[in-house]
C-alpha cells in the first residue's frame, strides 16, 4: 500500500480506529476481495483497520462492535473513530480537528489524516499538565554540561522515519513534522533552562551552539534507524530547510518568554537571516502556518 501515491489521490473510503481488549475472533472472517487493499495493525490492545473497500471496513467495524462474548471482550466505545458513515452510529467518536479544519484519528501516539492517510505525531497528550512535568534531572548533574544531551533526548523520539519518509508523507507534512518536533524541543528547552540555577548556566553563545547541533539530528537518526530496521526511508527535505525550521520554531517559542531570552533570540534571528533558504517555498510556508500547529498553543510551558 502506498498512501502517498495511490490513496492520497483517490477517495479513501474507510479508516477505522478502535480500542477493544483483544483481537481473537474464532469462527469469524472478513470477506476480503483481492481487488481491494486492506491493512490491519495492532499495537498491544490498539487496532487500526484501513481499507479501500467500505464494505470490508463496515464488516470489521460490525464484528468489533458485537464483541466476543466467549471472552467477555468488547470494544471501548469511548476510544474509537471512523471516517465513513454507518447505520446507527455510536454517540461519540474520537477525532482531533485542528484550526485548519483537517480531521485526524489518533492511534498509538500518531495522528492519521482521515483523507490522505499522512502521519503526524499526536501532541495532545501534553494538554492539561505543565510540560515541565515531563522534564527530569539527575542528582549531581551539571545542567550546563548536559544541555547537548538533553536537547538530543527531546528530539530523538520524534526523529522516526515514519514522520519524514517521503514515501509516506508529502513534503509539506514532512516539513510540518520537523517544525512541530522543534516546537516541542524548544518548550522543553525553556523548562530545562528555567530550572537551572543562574550560576550553573553557560553563556548564551554556548547554549546557541548546542541548539544548532540538535537541529541536525533528524537526518542522522533517520539513517541510523533505516540501517537498523533494514528500511530505506527517503528524506527529501534538505539540511538547510531542516535547520531553518528549527531556528524558526525556537524563535517562535522563546519570543513568548522574551524577557528571559533577549540575547539568545538575537543570536537565533541573526542565524536565520543569514541562512540561505527560500522561505517562500510552499512546504516551508505550510509548515510554519499556525493553523497547522494549533494543538501546541494549548500546551503550558
Amino acid at each position: 500500500m502506498q498512501p502517498n501515491e495511490e490513496l492520497r489521490h483517490s477517495d479513501v473510503e474507510s479508516l477505522l480506529s478502535s480500542k477493544p481488549k483483544m483481537l481473537n475472533s474464532p469462527g469469524d472472517t472478513l470477506k476480503c476481495s483481492s481487488k481491494h487493499h486492506n491493512l490491519l495493525l495492532r499495537l498491544i490492545d490498539d487496532f487500526i483497520f484501513i481499507s479501500t473497500s467500505k464494505e470490508v471496513a463496515e464488516s470489521f467495524f460490525a464484528r468489533m462492535r458485537r464483541g466476543f462474548k466467549a471472552y467477555n471482550c468488547y470494544m471501548n466505545l469511548d476510544k474509537f473513530g471512523l471516517n465513513f458513515n454507518v447505520e446507527n452510529p455510536p454517540p461519540s467518536q474520537r477525532f482531533f480537528t485542528g484550526a485548519d479544519g483537517l480531521r485526524f484519528i489518533p492511534w498509538s501516539g500518531l495522528l492519521i489524516n482521515c483523507e490522505t492517510l499522512e502521519i503526524q505525531a499526536d501532541y495532545t497528550r501534553y494538554w492539561g499538565a505543565h510540560i515541565s512535568s515531563s522534564i527530569t534531572f539527575k542528582a549531581g548533574d551539571k545542567p550546563g554540561r548536559t544541555l547537548k544531551k538533553k536537547l538530543c533526548d527531546y528530539m530523538r523520539p520524534k526523529c522516526h522515519p515514519l514522520f519524514y519518509d517521503s514515501n509516506i508523507n508529502s513534503q509539506a507534512i514532512v516539513s510540518l513534522n520537523a517544525y512541530q518536533a522543534f516546537l516541542l524541543s524548544a518548550m522543553k528547552f525553556h523548562c530545562y533552562l528555567r530550572a537551572m540555577e543562574s550560576s550553573s548556566r553557560q553563556s548564551w553563545t554556548y547554549i546557541f551552539d548546542k541548539i544548532l547541533l540538535s537541529l541536525r539530528l533528524i537526518k542522522k537518526r533517520m539513517h541510523e534507524l533505516g540501517d537498523r530496521l533494514s528500511i530505506k526511508p527517503v528524506l527529501k527535505l534538505n539540511n538547510a530547510d531542516v535547520v531553518w525550521l528549527g531556528l524558526y520554531a525556537y524563535i517562535k517559542v522563546l519570543k513568548k518568554k522574551q524577557s528571559r531570552y533577549g540575547e539568545l533570540i538575537y543570536l537565533l534571528k541573526g542565524k536565520i537571516a543569514k541562512h540561505r533558504v527560500d522561505d517562500a517555498s510552499p512546504h516551508l510556508r505550510y509548515a510554519v502556518d499556525d493553523s497547522h500547529s494549533s494543538m501546541f498553543w494549548k500546551i503550558k510551558y
